[in-house]
């Protein structure tokens, strides 16, 4: 896939009291056709969460580069369900789907 990925913030620890604590984040961009900042924080349970805010999917992993990984493919993996289903999306699900159409690079929208 054609994609670079940019670490933006490293990953921080606080010596805080925990009940100020904030969780170890690190914030990544993934380049396509368009940017996508990707922020990925670790949970209470040490499993770390990446997301975005605009698209509605995450990944998960044991590591910062994992959930980023995980990240990808579940992108992939979203973009190709919401073609599949296509005819019967709801506005706001083909809004994300001409979203990721603009996003995502060429081979992957023609395998989608």
């Amino acid at each position: 896939m054609a994609f670079s990925t940019i670490e933006v913030s490293p990953t921080a620890q606080t010596n805080f009291p925990v009940r100020f604590q904030t969780w170890p984040t690190c914030s990544y961009i993934l380049r396509y056709k368009e940017q996508i900042i990707v922020n990925i924080e670790q949970m209470e349970d040490g499993l770390w969460i990446a997301r975005n805010t605009t698209i509605m999917t995450h990944g998960v992993g044991f590591t910062c580069e994992e959930a980023l990984e995980d990240y990808k493919e579940m992108l992939i993996d979203y973009f190709k369900c919401l073609v599949e289903s296509e005819r019967a999306l709801a506005p706001h699900l083909f809004r994300q789907l001409e979203l990721l159409r603009t996003i995502l690079p060429e081979e992957i929208i023609a395998v989608g």
